[in-house]
C-alpha cells in the first residue's frame, strides 16, 4: 500500500535525520497528511488493500426497514424491474407511515 510505503521511507529517511516536510515534498504530499497517515498507522495496516478510509460504515436507525426494503428489492429484482433511488424513498415512506416504529414518544 503507498500509505505505508510512505510511512517506511519517512522512517528511514527520519533516521537519517530528514524531517517531515522534506520527506513530504519529496513524495509531493502534504505535510499533513503525512503526519496523520503516521498517526493512523494502526488503523491503516487492518484496511483491506485499496480502501481509502478506514470507517466502520453506518449503522441503521431503522432495521426493520432496511429489511423489507432489501427484500422487496429482491423480489423487483427477480421480476427484471429496474430499481432506482426514487423507488427506496417512496418505498421508505410508505412503510414508515403504515409502521409505528420510529414514533414513539420520549
Amino acid at each position: 500500500m503507498f500509505k505505508l510505503g510512505v510511512i517506511s521511507y519517512w522512517r528511514d529517511a527520519n533516521a537519517k535525520g530528514v524531517s517531515k516536510y522534506a520527506v513530504a515534498k519529496r513524495l509531493r504530499i502534504s505535510e499533513k497528511m503525512l503526519r496523520e497517515w503516521i498517526a493512523k498507522e494502526s488503523d491503516i495496516l487492518i484496511q483491506r488493500n485499496g480502501q481509502r478510509k478506514s470507517t466502520t460504515g453506518r449503522v441503521t436507525s431503522l432495521p426493520q426497514m432496511e429489511d423489507y426494503l432489501h427484500e422487496q428489492f429482491l423480489k423487483l429484482r427477480v421480476q427484471g424491474v429496474k430499481v432506482k433511488r426514487a423507488w427506496f424513498i417512496s418505498e421508505g415512506k410508505k412503510w414508515s407511515s403504515s409502521s409505528n416504529i420510529g414514533r414513539e414518544k420520549i
